[in-house]
């Protein structure tokens, strides 16, 4: 109950370096849970350090700045697709299996566009 109080806390926090604060005053006993509610939660970007670049870090913080990251994003996805149609057309079968960095890679990219999306609902 408490890990979920604190997990909540963090995720309502106003800015991505409060929730971090938070996250680092979490009670010793308490941050595996903490942990663990927040990943699923899909917020596991306040528990570590994102490797996209934030709309307040060094930009305007614009729309169209998050746009651009967006679009930066669905390429990444696109790729994806375009090797995996590409292993299926060599396997010349629909349930073929896919290597597990192109299963990492589409998970961080949408894991990427999550991120976004919550920064879009803060501004």
């Amino acid at each position: 109950m408490m890990a979920m109080l604190w997990a909540q806390k963090i995720m309502y926090a106003e800015t991505k370096e409060e929730a971090i604060a938070l996250y680092k005053r979490v009670p010793r006993l308490l941050k595996d849970k903490v942990e663990q509610i927040l990943i699923e939660s899909g917020c596991e970007d306040l528990i570590k350090e994102s490797e996209v670049k934030e709309p307040y870090e060094g930009g305007t913080g614009s729309l169209l700045e998050v746009v651009d990251m967006m679009c930066g994003v669905t390429e990444k996805l696109a790729d994806i697709v375009r090797k995996q149609a590409v292993l299926i057309e060599q396997e010349r079968i629909a349930g073929a299996v896919f290597p597990a960095d192109l299963s990492e890679e589409r998970k961080q990219a949408e894991d990427d566009l999550d991120r976004i999306e919550m920064k879009l609902r803060r501004i």
